[in-house]
C-alpha cells in the first residue's frame, strides 16, 4: 500500500499498516507537521484486488470531531477530518480497517 497527498489544504501521515488479531488489516492517520490543525485531508491508495475498505472511524484523539470519508473509488480512500480544537502531532486520529481477500 501506498500513502499520498492530496493537494492543497493540511495533511495527515500514514502510520504502517498493522495486522490484528481478528484477521483484519489497520491503519492509522496522525497529524503531520509542526503546530496545531484544525484540519486534515489525505489520500490513501491501496490494491482493491488484494483489500477490502471495511471501515473508517475516529481514534480516541479525534473524538467529537467532523470525519468525512470516500470509499466508493477502489484502491483508493480520501480521508478530512476538521476539528475546532485542533489537532496536534503524534496521537492517532483515524483508523482505517481492512479486510484480506479471499484467494482465488
Amino acid at each position: 500500500m501506498q500513502a499520498l497527498r492530496s493537494p492543497g489544504g493540511e495533511h495527515g501521515r500514514w502510520g504502517g499498516l498493522q495486522h490484528r488479531r481478528d484477521g483484519r488489516l489497520s491503519r492509522a492517520l496522525y497529524a503531520a507537521g509542526p503546530g496545531r490543525q484544525h484540519a486534515i485531508t489525505a489520500e490513501l491508495t491501496y490494491d482493491s484486488r488484494n483489500l477490502t475498505v471495511v471501515g473508517v472511524r475516529r481514534a480516541a484523539a479525534a473524538r467529537g470531531t467532523a470525519l468525512a470519508a470516500n470509499t466508493n473509488d477502489a484502491g483508493r480512500l480520501q480521508v478530512a477530518l476538521a476539528s475546532a480544537h485542533g489537532f496536534d502531532e503524534g496521537a492517532p486520529l483515524v483508523l482505517v480497517l481492512f479486510e484480506p481477500r479471499a484467494e482465488r
